[in-house]
């Protein structure tokens, strides 16, 4: 692999333009999300990420949440039924106590993820759509389930532009970033709470982490 080019600039403009890029473009995906109308596996997820958190909830007061459950009823989640042996949904003996929720049945059942299809994605991306939960709680489920991808898509424009602008100019990284932000079919996928741009944004921090780290 090629050396890097020697930073030329001096490190904390670039900080800062990396913080305004990142601002900038989280203030456009916001604008811009209630104009985009909710897609087909958004809904698979808003249903996934209703059972983590009822599952968060249950571990935070077992007894208490035990107490309140209602088991929904079939075909009434958004959470596609499981193809291969679907764990029984618990009942509320299930998950009284902590050592319950562990339970391999339990976990089964409230954490729909990396297994056979249709749960075979890994459940970060679902984890990380319940940022909203805690920065935006008061917004409907639909638009806080879409703040933590947003949330990543900002940052990975502020990341790609600082990574830039430190080792080829300002103009570079400010052009980097708006084709990251301006690519028309990433900018849509960037507000929705599926794993698509999320994924495209893992990348792309991996690719400035290993080029930095060489």
């Amino acid at each position: 692999m090629a050396d890097l080019p020697t930073p030329t600039v001096r490190l904390w403009p670039v900080r800062v333009g990396a913080l305004l890029v990142g601002l900038a473009t989280l203030a456009l995906m916001l604008a811009t999300e209630p104009k985009l109308a909710i897609v087909w596996d958004e809904g698979f997820t808003l249903g996934r990420e209703a059972r983590i958190r009822d599952w968060f909830r249950a571990v935070a007061n077992p007894e208490k949440f035990a107490s309140t459950w209602v088991p929904p009823a079939p075909m009434t989640e958004l959470v596609q039924p499981d193809l291969v042996n679907p764990p029984p949904t618990p009942k509320a003996s299930d998950i009284d106590t902590r050592a319950k929720l562990f339970s391999p049945q339990v976990i089964a059942w409230f954490w729909p993820f990396a297994r056979e299809e249709p749960h075979g994605h890994p459940p970060f991306y679902a984890i990380e759509g319940l940022i909203g939960d805690g920065l935006a709680p008061g917004w409907s489920v639909l638009p806080r389930a879409r703040l933590g991808p947003i949330v990543a898509f900002s940052l990975t424009a502020g990341a790609i532009f600082g990574f830039l602008a430190r080792r080829w100019g300002y103009w570079t990284g400010a052009l980097a970033s708006a084709a990251w932000v301006l690519q028309p079919n990433l900018f849509g996928h960037g507000h929705y709470a599926t794993v698509d741009a999320l994924l495209t944004a893992l990348w792309v921090g991996a690719i400035l982490a290993f080029a930095a780290a060489v």
